[in-house]
């Protein structure tokens, strides 16, 4: 492979304000090889995106799928390699991926695109630029002309948000105009790592693997056809392509899918990992292109080829009013199977609906039979991604249940469109009562135990923590329906309560096992994070878009999650998420609500500054929170141990007790209002003090719990004798 030299890089990359000739320099000669030697006189190419070499098994999957590309397709004229290539963009990484690409056929040419992980490491120096650029020879954005037809790579500046530079932007839209100029009649390639925003499946606002940069630049292009990765969304689903302003292509990734958040099985679901997705474009005699989706871990095509008719203009489009209305159906003699029923779960076993296209996913109602209301809902993959390896059964274990209570279960399929089938349901089955042992007490918060009053945040843990609020002004309030007060929060990045930690100490507290216990409410379903110090690593609450709160842990090589309870706005719910060094559990208002078995030591976050808690959104290395919560929280504790399923049950128990407690209105305005006006009219410093001791034991009794009906009555009797 020959190396550009220097200069030629510096034209290509800097020379904007220069003529056109250095921007259309042709790289061809990267590969050290003479495309235009070859017999076909349009070029075939293959695209791939996000190998991730470095990780787990994904270095064989790689060497699997190209092997797929040339034995499916040996006339290929190059292969684009669209981003995160590596883990980490390290030196180790950039070699393994350069041996892997060294055993294609000498006449296919190798394009490489930086992605945001070989990002992750320049700072402060770009290393992984250094390492792109030294070891796969390859310059930055540049064009390349492959046998005829124009291509432009355009890589990506940062780790996040914006990931393109004003430099990238300034190189993109002179090289668009000297390559309409030059090649008037063709389509124009573009290959970069993240998709221009709300584009391709993946690139929604909502979903968040899409760039703001780059619209306002191609939407004066219909000829352009962008081809991303970025997201890891599945290329099976028919919103991996796109037309409107230009056309672009989603090519997904070799080393594993992910979804769009909101569905119960979280954004990797099950068997994420046995998938290796990649596309061969090929271009007829009247500039149509086509486009075929290969499954390489099984060797299958997917689907119907993609057909992109000339996109010279827009007037040409063929994908742009795509319509969908046809709805899925269930064969007429689908039934669900209900079986595993105890007192908190059941197991849940259907077969898939048919559609013209494809099922996406399903909705799981659990009704409860004495209202005919929906008490648990759950979103479940049709698992699309596995392709032609798409089960034709699947079950769900539904949890949360409660204990002596009859439920049916009514399940709709949906398509990728969001057409719905006719709903089948099961019949009525009863779940037995759970009896909670009376030999477990509510155990102790020993690392946090995070509490409010009239003010602020207190912590009543064994070793307090310093509770840092931030906001303008006090935003705790008592809430008359849980007699306690409440912090609460508006969606407002500014607005939250820091607790900075030793990462030492926390570390030594809750690696090898903890409980978190929270008792709040969301205002609205919303992407959230109640409580967090997820700053890359790290653990927290996640609330998704649907409002399902889970615990997310790192451990390993990435986030561990649980909980599968899909709470309604505006109210309030008990949760406890557990580790025990084997398994995260959920419990939802006393009763088990998921499951995930994994090992392993936390990770905290590796940068200093993050090495704190936010209360109210999610910890990083800046002075505000990010998905902050628009809700209110009543108390998190955390506890250096994982409780059991009695205990769970018995804190639960406590919260309701505290919820039934009477005379707390009385009892607050004792100490909000009375008994502080009687401490500014005494004239006595004697009594004074009596009553600021008096005022002191009952904001411990308000603070606390675990305070008992008696204690209050008490307390209000000791206040009316002393006045």
């Amino acid at each position: 492979m020959k190396r550009i030299s220097f200069l030629l890089g510096l034209l290509i990359l800097f020379a904007f304000g220069l003529s056109i000739e250095p921007i259309l320099a042709n790289n061809n000669e990267i590969a050290g090889s003479n495309l235009f030697s070859r017999k076909s006189k349009r070029p075939t190419f293959a695209v791939i995106g996000d190998t991730h070499v470095g990780q787990n098994d994904n270095n064989e999957k790689l060497k699997h799928t190209l092997d797929v590309l040339v034995k499916r397709q040996p006339n290929l004229d190059g292969v684009f390699v669209l981003g995160d290539m590596t883990l980490t963009g390290s030196k180790e990484e950039y070699e393994q991926v350069k041996e892997i690409f060294s055993t294609l056929p000498k006449h296919i040419q190798v394009y490489y695109v930086m992605g945001n992980r070989e990002r992750i490491n320049d700072h402060p120096a770009p290393e992984g630029q250094t390492q792109f650029e030294k070891i796969l020879e390859q310059p930055l954005n540049h064009f390349v002309d492959l046998k005829g037809y124009p291509c432009i790579i355009l890589n990506t500046q940062t780790n996040v948000e914006p990931y393109y530079s004003s430099t990238d932007k300034e190189y993109l839209e002179k090289a668009l105009v000297a390559v309409r100029k030059q090649y008037p009649k063709k389509p124009i390639f573009l290959f970069c790592h993240v998709p221009a925003e709300n584009t391709v499946y993946g690139s929604g606002i909502d979903e968040g693997w899409g760039s703001k940069e780059l619209v306002s630049i191609l939407k004066n292009y219909p000829q352009v056809v962008v081809f991303s990765a970025h997201s890891h969304y599945p290329i099976s689903d028919e919103r991996s392509i796109h037309q409107q302003y230009f056309t672009s292509v989603n090519v997904g990734s070799t080393a594993f899918i992910e979804v769009e958040g909101g569905y119960s099985e979280g954004t990797r679901p099950p068997y994420f990992d046995q998938v290796a997705e990649a596309a061969i474009v090929e271009i007829s005699k009247n500039q149509d292109l086509g486009i075929t989706r290969i499954d390489a871990l099984r060797g299958n095509t997917i689907k119907n080829n993609w057909i992109i008719k000339n996109p010279i203009n827009r007037r040409a489009f063929n994908l742009a009013k795509r319509v969908d209305n046809s709805n899925p159906e269930f064969a007429m003699d689908a039934n669900i199977t209900i079986t595993k029923v105890d007192d908190h779960k059941c197991t849940v076993k259907f077969p898939q609906a048919i559609d013209d296209d494809m099922v996406h996913h399903y909705v799981l109602d659990v009704i409860q039979e004495s209202d005919n209301k929906v008490y648990q809902r759950y979103t479940i993959l049709s698992q699309f991604y596995l392709n032609k390896a798409m089960p034709q059964k699947l079950h769900w274990e539904a949890t949360g249940l409660k204990g002596d209570t009859q439920y049916k279960i009514r399940i709709v399929a949906l398509d990728s469109s969001g057409n719905a089938s006719q709903p089948i349901s099961s019949d009525y089955f009863h779940t037995p009562a759970f009896t909670p042992s009376s030999a477990y007490t509510a155990p102790k918060a020993d690392v946090l135990d995070l509490v409010f009053n009239d003010y602020t945040g207190l912590d009543y843990s064994t070793e307090p923590n310093n509770i840092i609020y931030s906001g303008t002004e006090p935003n705790t309030r008592f809430d008359e329906t849980l007699n306690c007060y409440v912090a609460d929060f508006k969606k407002d990045a500014n607005l939250f309560y820091r607790i900075p930690y030793s990462s030492k100490k926390w570390a030594e507290k809750i690696q090898k096992g903890f409980t978190i216990e929270l008792f709040y409410k969301s205002n609205e379903l919303h992407s959230a994070i109640p409580m967090g110090s997820m700053n890359g690593k790290g653990f927290g609450i996640e609330q998704s878009k649907l409002g399902e709160p889970q615990l997310s842990v790192y451990m390993g090589d990435g986030y561990k999650s649980v909980g599968d309870f899909v709470a309604t706005s505006k109210t309030y719910n008990h949760y406890i998420f557990t580790y025990d060094g084997n398994e995260l559990r959920a419990y939802t208002n006393g009763i088990p609500t998921g499951v995930t078995e994994t090992s392993g030591l936390i990770s905290l976050p590796t940068e200093y500054k993050a090495h704190w808690l936010g209360i109210g959104g999610d910890a990083n290395i800046s002075n505000v929170v990010s998905k902050p919560l628009s809700g209110s929280i009543a108390y998190i504790r955390i506890y250096g141990h994982s409780i059991c399923r009695d205990e769970a049950y018995h804190l639960y128990d406590l919260m309701r007790s505290r919820i039934n407690l009477r005379n707390m209105q009385e009892f607050n305005q004792l100490l909000t209002f009375a008994i502080p006006r009687r401490i500014d009219e005494s004239p006595k410093e004697e009594r004074k003090a009596k009553l600021n001791i008096l005022m002191k034991k009952g904001w411990q009794l308000m603070t606390n719990h675990n305070t008992t009906q008696k204690e209050i009555n008490d307390f209000i009797h000791e206040v009316k004798i002393s006045f």
